[in-house]
């Protein structure tokens, strides 16, 4: 499934930052956990290319193949998205006085009409080309606002909301290729951070960004900071359905659980299939796919285990939790010294380092991860066998 992914990004001109978002969206693709549809997949690169994750770049980038710029793209949601995926205040400002031109609306506050792109532009947040344009008729119908209408071009108030549509489907796709195939399939869009801080606006009311927070927004601001790391914390946080919030929340579950996050990207690949987003899981789910994270085959898994309590493969306990540990280590060595134990506590000899040496692989997580019921298994089958490198002490 990652390669399939690989191909899937290619094709649609963008390129993988950070190995550690890729590792972390496959297995809810390819069965391991969830399987999905090729539509879900394309929305969830989508996301992954716009998402702004604090302190963090997106894991997956718009390659630009054809430089487009904030002068060239198409006057429509998948120019929009494209100029947006550049994540550059500048190229939205262009996209941006292009957008005000075409609609018939004079940009009067230079200081107004940059903080408004702001909140389009990919670098702080990604909203639709459908609200763009209402804020711009908003910004023209309010007095002392940004815009104004340019003589002759104020269309009726009847008419200001069919304006939106019409100006769309006059400006419609005239490529369907690369990056734009993949943004034609969510014409309505959708907010990088939930509640989107802007809403479909009223064609009269003046556009003020802390005025179109939703009220959920502001009631459970830092919820993620604060609520229990258990089930009952995990349903508080996704119920206000923030990637913000949860990703809060995650962070403070991985640092319970003694692990730290190597790649944001990463993180942020998983976030939004347990904020509410997309879809909302389980905190035992949860936990899981922080396993597996540690557990990945990546060679960089974007989640890593700490050990702040100095654990070796001669003091973890001879259990599956032990050998989790060990095995998060990524150390032959380590887990040679945790099967060795086990032999001994099993009244195993070891007659054949080579064998042995072999076999650890299989399970020290530097190539591969089983589990401590299947190690012990094999363990004992090579005891049993005849040629193998272990026999029974007499």
């Amino acid at each position: 499934m990652k390669e399939f992914i690989l191909r899937v990004v290619q094709k649609n001109d963008c390129k993988v930052v950070e190995d550690g978002g890729l590792e972390g969206i496959v297995p809810w693709f390819s069965g391991t956990t969830m399987s999905q549809s090729f539509v879900e997949l394309e929305n969830t690169l989508l996301f992954a290319v716009l998402s702004h994750a604090k302190n963090s770049t997106a894991w997956l980038a718009f390659k630009n193949s054809e430089g487009i710029s904030g002068d060239t793209a198409e006057l429509s949601f998948v120019g929009y998205v494209e100029v947006a995926a550049m994540k550059n205040d500048e190229e939205m400002k262009k996209f941006a006085r292009r957008v005000c031109q075409d609609m018939g609306v004079n940009i009067v506050d230079e200081g107004g009409f940059t903080g408004m792109v702001q909140y389009y532009s990919g670098s702080d947040n990604f909203q639709s080309f459908d609200r763009l344009q209402s804020e711009v008729i908003s910004a023209a119908n309010s007095p002392h606002a940004w815009g104004e209408w340019a003589p002759g071009r104020r269309p009726p108030p009847e008419t200001q909301a069919s304006l939106i549509q019409q100006q769309s489907m006059q400006n419609g796709h005239k490529r369907l290729g690369g990056f734009a195939l993949m943004a034609a399939k969510s014409p309505n869009g959708f907010c990088i951070a939930y509640p989107c801080r802007v809403s479909l606006l009223s064609m009269s009311a003046p556009a003020s960004p802390s005025s179109n927070l939703h009220g959920a927004a502001a009631t459970h601001h830092g919820v993620g900071k604060v609520a229990t790391l258990d089930e009952k914390g995990y349903q508080q946080v996704a119920s206000v359905k923030s990637d913000a919030e949860m990703t809060d929340f995650i962070v403070r579950m991985v640092d319970k659980y003694d692990c730290r996050v190597e790649e944001m990207g990463g993180l942020a690949g998983i976030v939004p299939w347990f904020s509410g987003t997309t879809t909302k899981q389980s905190v035992d789910k949860l936990e899981s796919t922080l396993l597996s994270a540690v557990l990945s085959m990546g060679k960089q898994p974007w989640l890593s285990y700490k050990n702040s309590d100095h654990v070796t493969g001669d003091t973890a306990g001879l259990n599956f939790v032990g050998y989790v540990q060990v095995a998060a280590m990524r150390s032959d060595a380590e887990m040679k010294r945790f099967v060795r134990r086990i032999c001994k506590d099993a009244k195993i000899e070891i007659i054949d380092e080579g064998g042995f040496t072999g076999m650890v692989r299989f399970y020290s997580g530097t190539d591969n991860f089983q589990s401590y019921d299947g190690l012990i298994n094999e363990v004992k089958s090579a005891a049993n066998a005849p040629h193998s490198w272990a026999r029974k002490m007499k």
